[in-house]
């Protein structure tokens, strides 16, 4: 396995369960080049250097593929004192593309920089570096976050100085609002005030470069200035009604699109997967229900989906709510729909994903007005065989040794003996803290210096860990079998598994489901090179999701869409 920091959360049906930690880092600060004076020497491939500081000399002549800024500016060279205090010119990246010098005592030398045209320059040009005063942060920017050897894309967009919104699609995160942003040309500071990660960098151009902290971990950031991809949605041929229901003390809010004309239409209800799910079940950008629902109403069938508990205006409690409880949220959902007139009652059906796919069929076996159910991804095995399954893969997916996935299900083991037993609890934490000690000390040495606080990253590590197999939700969805309720359905049914799931396995699930709906009107499709989203995919595994095109693999949305237009003839 990759020498990185090993999560070790427990494994859930969705990246929900996965508690990814967002680690933050520290950029080394670069001391900056000191030039000597504006005198100049003309090379012979036609570009022109300058003498360096401390011995001001001309610098060498550039050499053909120099695009590395080390191959500018040395460590001799950053180094170095200056020969005149007033030069305090500042080393870097004024653009992708552009490495500048540029100085601050404008009114003695006037700005010059060193220019390429592309990150694949065959020479250095000489140029003019744009003036301080035209910097500015509002805009959309692009870039990564360097964390214990790995690369996170992070998008962050300033609507002004000190207003700002990040974005981290592999963290799941959109849309968050920073706080304590602020510009003090060319310093940049903003923070995750959730996370306790703090960000500080220095722009230069359209690049701004730094460092970020979170607990106990340092490391480097960067981020460039980019057009913003202008998304144009054209008006679609049918209504988008905005809706609320209450399943008790709990409010549900969500969305209802309905076919144009009469009705009363054939409706379906979406019920989305572990963890706290916006209505349009959005996973790394990827807005798998809005999908859904905008193919099926188009096909002349209304949709329901809506925010899980506790997620936009939804209240309740989703980390101490089991499938059961989920289950009658369900069931408000649909005697919601029953109680309009433009709903055909009899024809109302249920479209679960992932624990959406358990949670189905509790409803439709224990209610009469559930005309028909999809199952995309649903389990047909107890949720300890799941996660002993879904463990493994994941792992062997991010190459793990075999030694490391005995370790993973040893202490996945004895969180669920701890989890059904209300005890042993402190055993299961020293396991996880030697774990995770273990992998950071195996890391290299430039990673292991960026932990200031081991303990501390430790401790951040086993909290939600213990929180998660504590939780009511894993109690019951550990000792939970979905196949009785399989067995009691009357209703058609069509299961959909992806070839390349890894979190719910396809051939295991598709043997049981077929024994547990025989005889019925079932129908049971894998899908070659599908995910566990259902998107075209290389392998199957997690770190896939974020990079691959947030689309369904070809003939799903079709499939579904017919399957349900005849069942509900």
């Amino acid at each position: 396995m990759d020498k990185r920091i090993k999560t070790f959360a427990v494994i859930g049906l969705v990246l929900a369960l996965l508690i990814l930690i967002l680690a933050t880092i520290q950029l080394l600060t670069k001391k900056e080049p000191t030039l000597c004076a504006q005198d100049t020497m003309l090379c012979p491939d036609g570009t022109t250097v300058m003498r360096i500081a401390p011995d001001c000399e001309f610098q060498e002549c550039p050499i053909q593929n120099q695009t590395d800024e080390r191959n500018y500016c040395t460590e001799e060279q950053r180094e170095a004192e200056a020969c005149a205090e007033i030069y305090q010119p500042v080393c870097g990246w004024f653009g992708a593309d552009i490495w500048c010098i540029a100085y601050p005592c404008a009114d003695t030398y006037p700005n010059s920089c060193f220019a390429c045209k592309d990150e694949k320059v065959d020479y250095w040009t000489a140029g003019e570096c744009p003036p301080v005063n035209q910097q500015s942060l509002t805009g959309h920017w692009e870039g990564s976050l360097y964390i214990l050897g790995s690369e996170i894309g992070a998008m962050v967009d300033f609507e002004s100085s000190d207003n700002a919104t990040i974005d981290i699609p592999l963290q799941g995160v959109k849309g968050l609002v920073l706080s304590n942003v602020s510009f003090n040309p060319p310093v940049v500071h903003f923070e995750i005030g959730d996370a306790g990660a703090v960000f500080e960098g220095k722009l230069s151009g359209s690049v701004i470069s730094g460092s970020f902290k979170q607990s106990a971990v340092t490391g480097k950031f960067n981020l460039t200035k980019k057009e913003r991809e202008v998304i144009v949605e054209e008006p679609v041929p049918y209504v988008q009604e905005g809706i609320s229901f209450q399943n008790g003390d709990v409010h549900l809010e969500g969305t209802l699109t309905l076919p144009e004309g009469e009705g009363p239409f054939p409706a379906v209800v979406l019920i989305s997967g572990s963890g706290a799910q916006n209505r349009d079940e959005e996973v790394f950008g990827f807005k798998i229900f809005r999908l859904i629902a905008d193919n099926l109403t188009r096909a002349g069938i209304a949709v329901l989906r809506y925010d899980d508990r506790g997620v936009g205006n939804s209240t309740g409690d989703l980390f101490n709510s089991t499938s059961e409880d989920l289950a009658m949220d369900v069931l408000a959902a649909v005697e919601f729909l029953k109680n309009r007139s433009d709903i055909d009652p009899e024809r109302i059906g249920l479209f679960g994903h992932s624990e959406g796919g358990i949670i189905a069929p509790i409803v439709a076996s224990e209610s009469d007005d559930v005309s028909f159910a999809v199952l995309m991804a649903g389990t047909a095995l107890p949720g300890d065989e799941i996660l002993e399954a879904q463990t493994e893969l994941l792992l062997l997916a991010e190459n793990a040794t075999e030694e490391e996935v005995r370790e993973q299900q040893a202490l996945r083991e004895k969180i669920n003996t701890a989890a059904r037993a209300g005890e042993g609890w402190e055993e299961v934490e020293e396991d996880i803290r030697r774990i995770i000690k273990d992998s950071i000390d195996d890391l290299p040495p430039e990673q292991r210096e960026s932990i200031t606080d081991v303990d501390g990253l430790i401790d951040s590590r086993v909290a939600p860990q213990l929180m998660l197999g504590k939780s009511p939700w894993y109690k019951f969805f550990i000792d939970y079998d979905p196949r009785p309720a399989l067995r009691e359905l009357k209703i058609p049914v069509l299961a959909l598994f992806g070839e390349l799931d890894l979190q719910v396995p396809a051939e295991m699930n598709r043997v049981e489901m077929e024994k547990a709906l025989e005889n019925k009107d079932a129908t049971i499709v894998i899908f070659p090179k599908a995910n566990h989203l259902f998107q075209e995919a290389d392998t199957g595994g997690l770190s896939e999701y974020s990079i691959l095109e947030k689309d369904f693999v070809p003939g799903f949305l079709d499939l579904v869409t017919g399957w349900i237009l005849e069942h509900m003839e």
